[in-house]
């Protein structure tokens, strides 16, 4: 899988994670608790994804998790992350 596929999916774990989250705010009181618990584990297994994954593929450095929108280069040895 390449960074990009990774980065999608660690992006749609975190989302879901909130999605859940707001579920979990609306609905009756017993469910709460199990939609509570999934959205915080569907954003802490994104966060834990992009910790392990998200490092260039050529030089192994991380890559920044801020400002990266947009990003194909590696900022440490330049080449193309895509």
């Amino acid at each position: 899988m390449n960074l990009r596929k990774w980065q999608a999916l660690y992006y749609s774990l975190i989302v879901l994670g909130m999605v859940l989250f707001i579920i979990a705010i609306l609905v009756d009181e017993r469910l709460t608790v199990i939609f509570g618990f999934a959205g915080l584990a569907s954003a802490i297994g994104g966060f834990i994804l992009q910790f392990i994954v998200w490092k260039c593929p050529h030089c192994e450095k991380r890559l920044p998790t801020t400002g990266t929108l947009g990003m194909d280069h590696c900022p440490y040895c330049g080449n193309n992350l895509f």
